[in-house]
């Protein structure tokens, strides 16, 4: 169960996270991302297989946006 919440936060949280509080994308403007998620995971919900694949939510790498909580 363990590895399962840490799939979904490297596959969707950690990601959507960083991109919310990256400050990169305007607020208003964060539609297009959050259907792109909507999307991804109601392809998972058919295909789980998704999870485990490369395959990203997003068009561009959210996980390379920095969040600025590192020093």
């Amino acid at each position: 169960m363990l590895k399962c919440y840490g799939l979904i936060f490297v596959k969707v949280t950690g990601p959507y996270w960083n991109l919310v509080t990256s400050g990169s994308v305007p607020y208003l403007l964060l539609y297009k991302s959050v259907q792109s998620l909507r999307m991804y995971l109601s392809d998972c919900v058919n295909n789980p297989k998704l999870l485990i694949t490369d395959r990203q939510w997003a068009a561009e790498d959210v996980a390379d946006i920095p969040n600025g909580t590192s020093s």
